[in-house]
């Protein structure tokens, strides 16, 4: 997959989870991004994901989740400044 974006995909240090999103291990969720303003993580989307009408994702804690449609998720990402793409994970 990283070959495919031009660069080394990895799960982010606690470090770097801190500084972007403000949460900590296990509790890493898109709508983390609201966090990042200078919009410096980049959005990759599960191309599954497309169309559907119910993603749950955790509202920045793991305790609860939040059900959305594919359509609200990329419209959050959008208002938040941010940009996205899908790609096909095996």
């Amino acid at each position: 997959m990283g070959n495919e974006l031009g660069t080394k995909l990895s799960f982010a240090s606690q470090k770097r989870v801190d500084k972007y999103l403000g949460s900590f291990g296990g509790c890493i969720s898109a709508l983390g991004i609201i966090f990042d303003k200078e919009s410096e993580v980049e959005i990759i989307l599960d191309d599954a994901l497309r169309g559907k009408e119910k993603i749950g994702l955790h509202p920045n804690v793991n305790t609860s989740t939040l059900i959305i449609s594919e359509a609200d998720l990329e419209r959050y990402i959008t208002l938040s400044q941010h940009s996205f793409i899908y790609k096909k994970f095996k």
